[in-house]
């Protein structure tokens, strides 16, 4: 379930629908409808978000989906600088236990609600070279991708320059 805070003007909320694709999110606005289950800060374009709304999926757990954008009200982003000094996505709080970064909140989830550790193995050698994989994709990979697609979005061709 999606939580919009505080609709601001200019904010459509069925044209924002359509961009939230995960399946079985709805958007509601947060008027005590917040349930005792986990609340997962979220923005739907975002891979580190993507990452951990489908493990989320996988291990079949109830989630609160709290949409974080640019436009939310005054009072809306100063209540999640209190439980996020980094203004970061995703942002998991879990029955007052916040977590941030979505290789920590999936490590956290899997070992706190994984039936088994087929997911993120107990085993030191097997959960090292995960661990090694995930940490590739975020201080390599990620920005190398994220580098060289900016520049052709924006039509800067020329500006990156490979590094090998």
């Amino acid at each position: 379930m999606v939580i919009a805070h505080g609709y601001r003007s200019g904010f459509d909320p069925q044209r924002f629908q359509s961009f939230c694709k995960a399946p079985g999110l709805e958007l509601r606005q947060l008027k005590n409808q917040r349930s005792d289950d986990m609340d997962l800060y979220y923005r739907p374009g975002s891979p580190p978000c993507r990452a951990v709304v489908l493990l989320i999926k996988t291990l079949g757990l109830d989630v609160n989906y709290i949409l974080k954008t640019h436009a939310m009200s005054e009072p809306d982003k100063q209540e999640f600088l209190k439980i996020n000094p980094q203004h970061c996505i995703p942002t998991l709080n879990d029955k007052g236990f916040i977590l941030w970064e979505s290789r920590a909140i999936m490590g956290y989830l899997v070992d706190q609600h994984a039936d088994d550790d087929a997911l993120y193995p107990k085993d030191i050698k097997k959960r090292a070279l995960i661990n090694q994989r995930m940490y590739f994709d975020i201080s390599t990979l990620y920005q190398r991708l994220q580098d060289t697609y900016v520049s052709c979005i924006i039509g800067d061709h020329h500006s990156y320059k490979l590094q090998i």
